[in-house]
C-alpha cells in the first residue's frame, strides 16, 4: 500500500534523528558508564541497525514478521545492554539508557505494519524489557512505559484509518472509470446497431422457421446492449 510505504520512509527519517540525540545524548554522558568503549560498541551496532532496516523496509516483501521481530529484539537488546555498561548507580537513579528514545521506532514499525493491536504488543514487551533493565518499575519507568504505549496505540490507529481512507479512494476510483468506460461504450455503440439488430428481430419473427431463431437470438443481444449501455458495469468487476 502506498500509506504504509510512505510511513515506512517517515520512520526512517526518525530512525536516523533519533540515533543522532542518542549519539549527543551518551557524548555527554559517557564518562559515567563502566565500559565507555564497549557503550560506543553499541552505539555503532545501533547506527548499523538504522541502516539495514532502513534499507529492509524499503521493499513492501521484506516488511514480514521477521524482520519486524528481529527490530523488536534488537531495540529491547540494545536497551537492556545499559544495565551492564552504564554505573549501577546512575541505572538505579533513571538516567537515560544508551538507546534513548530510539527504541521507540521498533515498536512504530509495528504499529505501521500491524495496526493498534500489534503496536499495543510492541509497547508492552518494550516495556518490559525497560523494567528489566531498571530491575524495578520506577516513577520513571512507567512514565516512559506509558509514552510508548500510546505511540503504538495511536500510530497504529491512525494507520488503520489511512488505510480505509486509501481503500475508499481505490474504490471510488474503480467507479469513476466504470463511469468513464460505460460513457464511451455508450458514445461508441451507434442507434443504429441497436436499431438494425431490432430490425433481425421484426424480420425474423415474420419469416419463420430459422430465420426467427436468429430473430431471437438478435433481440437478446439487443437487450443486452441496451442494459449494458444504461447501467453500466459493477466496478468490483474490474
Amino acid at each position: 500500500m502506498m500509506v504504509e510505504g510512505s510511513l515506512f520512509r517517515a520512520l526512517g527519517i526518525y530512525r536516523v534523528l533519533t540515533f543522532c540525540y542518542a549519539v549527543v545524548t551518551y557524548l555527554r554522558e559517557a564518562d559515567h558508564y563502566r565500559h565507555p568503549g564497549l557503550g560506543w560498541a553499541v552505539i555503532c551496532l545501533i547506527g548499523g541497525w538504522t541502516v539495514v532496516t532502513i534499507w529492509v523496509y524499503r521493499r513492501p516483501r521484506r516488511r514480514n514478521w521477521w524482520m519486524l521481530g528481529a527490530d523488536l529484539a534488537f531495540a529491547c537488546a540494545a536497551m537492556m545492554s545499559t544495565r551492564w555498561l552504564d554505573d549501577p548507580a546512575m541505572v538505579a537513579r533513571g538516567e537515560p539508557t544508551i538507546t534513548t528514545i530510539w527504541v521507540s521506532s521498533a515498536v512504530i514499525a509495528w504499529a505501521i505494519k500491524g495496526g493498534w493491536r500489534l503496536g499495543v504488543v510492541g509497547a508492552l514487551v518494550l516495556s518490559a524489557a525497560a523494567t528489566a533493565e531498571r530491575g524495578a518499575l520506577t516513577g520513571d519507568t512507567l512514565h516512559n512505559n506509558v509514552l510508548v504505549l500510546l505511540a503504538g496505540l495511536t500510530v497504529g490507529y491512525l494507520v488503520e484509518l489511512a488505510r480505509k481512507g486509501e481503500r475508499a479512494m481505490s474504490h471510488a476510483l474503480q467507479i469513476e472509470v466504470a463511469t468513464r468506460i460505460r460513457d464511451v461504450l455508450a458514445r461508441e455503440i451507434h442507434d443504429n446497431v441497436l436499431q438494425v439488430l431490432a430490425l433481425v428481430q421484426r424480420r425474423g419473427a415474420e419469416i419463420g422457421g430459422e430465420a426467427a431463431e436468429l430473430g431471437r437470438l438478435a433481440g437478446e443481444q439487443e437487450a443486452a446492449l441496451r442494459a449494458l449501455v444504461s447501467s453500466g458495469w459493477d466496478a468490483d468487476s474490474l
